[in-house]
């Protein structure tokens, strides 16, 4: 037994310059630190942050978040034994008093950095390294997954392409090659580029009239690199920030300043097969909007060797996992896209994962937008045997330290 004494909480601040939370939970075996990525909430699925909304950092504060934590969650969780580490996310879970895992309560930022923490510390109890209690929670094997760099950051965050990230990955190759990979493509891109910008994920910024240019540049890139044809492309399209409910179709210059323009779902999926073809491309997250099953179902069936990743669809919410690989119009993804933000409470993102392999899909982990120097996503990662690890682009340091723990724990598997 290793029992929760007291729990500190303060601010902190993620790769953005933005304020989240940092807790520290002080056990009877030791002190664990964890921070809560930040993120936004887009659907009426995601997890919500509690932020201060007045006229601090842009409404962007978290003052209501630690007050959370030192007046509700700390009184109750203190004497806690952190062995039975599911068990404190159920009390949090009962101290949110939501019903749908959305923490509106209390906030994932409280919720998470809590629950992280415990894991950690659990973890130091059954003197586990943290990447093998993972894998022993889901009874899976630990495997170093393919890196996925991202190259171009667009969306709601950076524009003007709808695409929010453009991600490189090189399988099958080791480690080294992997990111040897990645830095010839990015010294290339450096070096074409006009302008140099950097986005908020640490990819680059790119100011293209269309899609397809963009996907022309990164081909250049890739070319200029000596690596046609040992690099492939996965989007992450976020497809839900510009899909339009009213039109229920894509608008595809939502984030360009352009005219409206939009493209219905059987659209999208003709561009999607253009992209696969002409680019390299070989998978997509969040093609279609979370509820748009006819068209997820369309594209699965359409190319079977396509990786279509859940993310936004899924929320890792075990509910939602459930539904969408057994929705009657069949599976409509092939990968589990894990965020643990998605829940804001690890045995949850836990559960997902497991349903997940349970129904036949295949696991990857994604980095949120607002990342910090935390690598606890990097053993998440290897030991829930992930296919891919979607770090985000290493023009920023939180990203590079994702990547860098990936190589030491490499060295322990050795």
């Amino acid at each position: 037994m290793s029992k929760i004494l007291n729990i500190a909480v303060r601010v902190a601040y993620d790769g953005r310059g933005y304020p989240t939370t940092e807790v520290e939970v002080q056990t009877t075996c030791g002190l664990y630190r964890a921070s809560a990525p930040t993120m936004q909430s887009f659907s009426r699925h995601d997890s919500v942050e509690l932020r201060d909304n007045d006229k601090n950092w842009g409404g962007r504060g978290v003052q209501k978040c630690i007050d959370q934590i030192r007046q509700k969650l700390r009184p109750a969780l203190t004497g806690l034994d952190v062995a039975q580490y599911a068990e404190i996310d159920k009390k949090i879970k009962e101290l949110d008093e939501s019903t749908d895992l959305r923490m509106s309560t209390v906030g994932t930022n409280a919720s998470l950095p809590l629950s992280m923490a415990c894991f950690q510390a659990a973890a130091a109890y059954f003197r586990s390294p943290l990447f093998k209690f993972f894998a022993s929670q889901l009874n899976t094997k630990p495997k170093i997954p393919t890196i996925a760099f991202s190259l171009v950051s667009g969306g709601l965050i950076s524009g003007p392409s709808p695409i929010k990230e453009f991600c490189m990955v090189s399988r099958g190759q080791d480690l080294i090659t992997q990111m040897n990979n990645y830095l010839a493509v990015a010294a290339e891109a450096k070096k074409q580029m006009k302008q140099l910008m950097i986005g908020q994920s640490g990819a680059f910024c790119l100011e293209a009239d269309s899609i397809d240019e963009v996907l022309k540049n990164i081909q250049n890139w890739i070319k200029g690199a000596g690596l046609d044809g040992k690099c492939s492309l996965i989007l992450d399209c976020a497809a839900n920030d510009y899909f339009d409910q009213k039109e229920y179709k894509y608008e595809t210059t939502k984030f360009s300043g352009k005219p409206k323009q939009y493209s219905s779902g059987a659209q999208m999926l003709e561009r999607y097969m253009t992209w696969a073809t002409a680019f390299n491309v070989i998978g997509f997250v969040d093609p279609y909007y979370y509820e748009d099953f006819g068209n997820y179902a369309d594209i699965i069936a359409r190319n079977k060797k396509l990786t279509i990743i859940g993310c936004q669809q899924m929320n890792s919410n075990p509910t939602r996992v459930q539904y969408m690989l057994k929705h009657e119009r069949g599976m409509l993804a092939t990968q589990v896209g894990l965020q643990f933000t998605g829940t804001g409470l690890v045995s949850e993102t836990v559960k997902a994962a497991k349903k997940g392999l349970e129904l036949g899909a295949q696991l990857s982990m994604m980095s949120c937008m607002g990342e910090q120097e935390d690598a606890f996503i990097s053993h998440a990662a290897v030991g829930m045997g992930c296919e891919y690890f979607f770090v985000g682009g290493l023009q920023k340091g939180e990203r590079v330290e994702k990547v860098n723990e990936i190589f030491r724990i490499a060295s322990v598997m050795k």
